[in-house]
């Protein structure tokens, strides 16, 4: 029986390798599941990696803690890397809200390079791109995305063309990005002409016509 698809926050216990999953829970700081769920969202600090480099290259300065701090930092890297792996690769489909568009939309895969997954939130932020209300599915079980992606085009359309964007070819390639492959070239179309095309009115009168009646 096909499972549906889970928030952003559910995913560890359906898409972690749940050994390394578990053991992380063992050793975290903290004693709550989501205080230690929250901590994979954010990246290490610099100068944190750098000390634990220095560990590294100086094993006779390790103590227990710093080896359990050592073991900790690398399954965090190493739960999050899998995950966003299995997102670029296509195996795992996310969709979520954005602000570019007026319903549910599926994430581009190659958009995981850039967002980092915050659990707890059930969103993800990378560079301008933010994200929200993330679900996540097996790729031969991903949902539809709802509403109608032509009306979801058009409407974020509409907005960059407030904002004096018209190009198509331009608002092509951005659209094919934040709408994903369910966003034909058919559907890109229609959304344009749609957003764009001016209506016809009626028909110039030709004023030779009216000087000169037959």
């Amino acid at each position: 029986m096909p499972h549906s698809d889970v928030f952003l926050h559910e995913v560890p216990e359906r898409f972690f390798d749940p050994v390394l999953w578990n053991e992380y829970l063992s050793i975290s700081f903290y004693r709550s599941r989501e205080a230690s769920l929250a901590e994979l969202g954010y990246p290490e600090p610099g100068l944190l990696g750098l000390v634990r480099l220095q560990l590294e290259e100086r094993p006779w300065l390790h103590t227990s803690d710093t080896k359990l701090s050592q073991r900790r930092a690398k399954l965090r890297e190493n739960l999050v890397s899998n995950f966003r792996g299995q997102l670029v690769s296509g195996k795992l489909v996310a969709t979520g809200f954005s602000s570019f568009a007026a319903g549910r939309v599926t994430i581009p895969p190659e958009r995981w390079h850039e967002l980092r997954p915050d659990f707890v939130n059930d969103r993800a932020k990378g560079g301008s791109m933010e994200f929200t209300g993330i679900r996540i599915a097996e790729a031969a079980e991903s949902p539809i995305p709802s509403p109608d992606l032509l009306s979801g085009c058009a409407e974020w359309m509409k907005k960059r063309g407030q904002e004096g964007e018209s190009r198509k070819k331009v608002l092509q390639r951005r659209a094919m990005e934040l709408f994903g492959e369910g966003l034909t070239t058919r559907l890109f179309d229609a959304a344009y002409k749609q957003t764009f095309s001016k209506p016809r009115g009626r028909p110039r009168l030709n004023k030779s016509n009216l000087n000169n009646p037959q």
